[in-house]
């Protein structure tokens, strides 16, 4: 899920851009930067689920979570909270640093 916000950080749209399997979901930085030029968002948020149930982050989310913040830094694009929630638990990724 992306939610993008604008400079006062009002939501201006949310969106599932990437679906996925039980395992892994294919996740491409550069479509994130052209919705946020096509919204004219300032900011973008992510949340995803995890079907196991384990609230923690894999590696394979730590990294798309870097290639995300990297493609959206270089374009002045606040990348703000992901979060990874199984079931009704939650994981905020930046407060994990």
């Amino acid at each position: 899920m992306c939610v993008y916000l604008n400079y006062k950080h009002y939501v201006v749209n949310m969106e599932v851009l990437f679906r996925g399997t039980i395992d892994g979901a294919p996740v491409y930085p550069r479509e994130v930067v052209k919705r946020c030029f096509y919204l004219n968002a300032a900011a973008v948020t992510f949340a995803h689920n995890h079907p196991s149930g384990v609230a923690e982050p894999s590696e394979a989310d730590i990294t798309v979570t870097r290639r995300l913040q990297a493609a959206l830094n270089t374009w002045t694009f606040g990348c703000w909270i992901i979060s990874y929630w199984p079931s009704r638990m939650w994981y905020r990724l930046q407060s994990a640093g």
